[in-house]
């Protein structure tokens, strides 16, 4: 973090040196994450992660999309202005967002497992030394 803030105050910098900085300050935080092999404990916490992280994806695609539909039938040609109720309908619409991508991943990203065992079983002379039973 502090060579983050440390980038985006120095004005003295090229932009590809203070990008290649802040990629060798990153590396650590990386290598750390990926090396944390603890198993989480059951808990609701994680149960609401995991399935929040199973349709990351779906919503990562189509939320800016699916906005940018609702701005256009919604809005047309206006502008919001920052007040409590704009904010309001704004959380509303991200919501919609949400529910929209949870609902396309339902029909797709929940079911990747099935289709790539499927997808296995069918070309296993591709994967001849895996076996779908064995993962």
């Amino acid at each position: 973090m502090p060579v983050f803030f440390f980038l985006a105050k120095f004005k003295g910098l090229n932009g590809t040196v203070s990008d290649y900085l802040l990629t060798f300050a990153t590396i650590p935080l990386m290598l750390a994450l990926l090396s944390y092999r603890t198993e989480a404990k059951p808990s609701t916490e994680v149960a609401v992660s995991r399935r929040a992280a199973g349709f990351s994806y779906t919503l990562y695609l189509v939320h800016v999309p699916f906005l940018t539909l609702l701005t256009a039938l919604l809005l047309h040609d206006h502008r919001w202005q920052p007040t409590w109720a704009h904010l309001g309908f704004a959380l509303c619409l991200m919501l919609a967002a949400t529910a929209y991508a949870y609902l396309l991943a339902s029909v797709t990203e929940f079911h990747t497992e099935k289709v790539r065992d499927f997808v296995k079983a069918r070309l296993s002379f591709l994967f001849p030394a895996q076996s779908v039973a064995t993962k």
